[in-house]
């Protein structure tokens, strides 16, 4: 394999640009899905490969600047379906922001999601069921669900077929006797689990976890009831940042 890559200002994009093409020895050249055809297939999990690298070598999380550029073409609404023909994809930066960006943070989010264990085996077993094959976008969707055991239809559709967004709020914050209603919002049309942590004033941490099916059920609000006392501090949605959500400055309450 030879590529040919441009001069770059600091160390940082030098070493990812690097890991991220050496990665192509992984995906598309040992499990051999059609690079054309299917583009988020091998850049979208070289893209992931490289920033988990970058992070566990020099301390970076490059992946929150991929974040961004895809939230930017999706706050812009120019966002397009992953599941796309690479030769059709409107605009070059799109191509990026889409297939490598997108990917990389769908994948994220299916790890904060299943936990790290499942999906590095689930990750793992696809590179070892398709190596020196030809596998289909199925091929992986399929892997994933088989190895964890969890119907993930939904999150397949949501994140490759459609172009909905996440967008999970703190609507309101209320005392209801001695229990405190924390009312949760989807205000966008990806259905995720949400990740709730609770901060108290003697310092206790307490974690809440909202599934998913409230959403896809049809539900766009819910009410949390946790106890008032010790006094809530602060209220925040997926306070370790895994999801990639449009607008985070609805994600924090704090009295």
């Amino acid at each position: 394999m030879m590529t040919v890559i441009q001069s770059y200002q600091d160390t940082l994009r030098l070493a990812g640009n690097l890991m991220h093409e050496i990665g192509h020895m992984w995906f598309p050249m040992h499990v051999g899905s059609n690079e054309t055809r299917h583009p988020w297939q091998d850049e979208g999990l070289t893209q992931f490969n490289s920033a988990v690298g970058v992070k566990q070598l020099f301390g970076f999380d490059r992946s929150i600047v991929g974040r961004e550029t895809y939230l930017s073409a999706a706050r812009a609404g120019r966002e397009v379906e992953l599941m796309r023909h690479g030769d059709l994809f409107p605009a070059a930066d799109l191509y990026y922001a889409l297939p490598y960006n997108k990917t990389a943070q769908v994948l994220f989010a299916l790890q904060a999601m299943l936990g790290e264990e499942t999906f590095l085996r689930a990750y793992r077993e696809y590179g070892k069921r398709w190596q020196n094959k030809h596998p289909q976008p199925y091929d992986f969707f399929n892997t994933c669900t088989d190895v964890s055991g969890r119907d993930l239809s939904w999150f397949w559709r949501i994140w490759f077929y459609e172009t909905w967004t996440l967008d999970q709020a703190i609507a309101a914050v209320q005392s209801a006797g001695d229990s405190l209603e924390i009312v949760i919002e989807d205000r966008g049309l990806a259905a995720m689990p949400v990740p709730v942590t609770i901060t108290r004033a003697d310092g206790t941490v307490e974690a809440r976890l909202l599934p998913e099916s409230v959403w896809l059920a049809g539900g766009r609000q819910h009410t949390l009831r946790v106890a008032s006392r010790p006094a809530v501090r602060r209220v925040e949605i997926d306070a370790r940042n895994d999801f990639p959500d449009l607008d985070r400055s609805n994600q924090v309450w704090q009295p």
